[in-house]
């Protein structure tokens, strides 16, 4: 008997060793198909992650063509404006010089006698009389006359006029004198 048990030992022994490879078989093959299946998925994934690469790259080059012409256009834009801050740099000088001009006109102005105002007009109040010498308020600094609209006086008594204000009002006259001869 001892052969006989030691063969069914031996054939009990393989026996559980024939199911163990079997098990370890068929978690292998299950294994491999999950493996399979999921290449399968990863490939899928990766072909869909190149395409999506490749819709960026066309994005990013348009951008890019985009942010040249963008680039472009602010710099014109910028080349406008800096020829314009020049202009508007010579316009504010030009103004300032005009400006202290006028401010050296008034002051000059100032000096004009003022026997030649309507001194009622200064009045602080329309209803009372013109009062002395004491109420009455001073012309305004710059003050612009209408020769037209004052009675026609005579160049000469104006001795106050600059020489090119007086060539001025002899050429005004002088067209007035040729539209009524037509």
């Amino acid at each position: 008997m001892t052969a006989e048990l030691l063969s069914l030992i031996l054939d009990f022994v393989i026996l559980v060793a024939l199911v163990g490879t079997i098990y370890y078989a068929f978690n292998l093959s299950r294994s491999l198909n999950n493996f399979k299946r999921q290449r399968e998925e990863m490939k899928a994934m990766i072909n869909e992650l190149v395409k999506n690469i490749d819709d960026a790259q066309t994005a990013i080059d348009g951008l890019k063509a985009a942010s040249h012409i963008a680039a472009d256009n602010l710099d014109d834009v910028l080349h406008e404006s800096q020829k314009m801050a020049e202009e508007l740099k010579i316009i504010n000088e030009t103004s300032n010089s005009l400006a202290n001009r006028l401010e050296k006109t008034a002051s000059n102005a100032r000096s004009v006698p003022t026997a030649s105002y309507d001194e009622d007009r200064f009045d602080d109040d329309d209803d009372e009389e013109p009062s002395g010498g004491s109420d009455v308020i001073e012309p305004p600094s710059f003050f612009i006359q209408d020769r037209d609209f004052e009675d026609d006086e005579d160049l000469d008594e104006d001795a106050d006029l600059s020489r090119a204000e007086r060539e001025l009002i002899e050429a005004l006259q002088g067209q007035k004198q040729g539209r009524g001869g037509r």
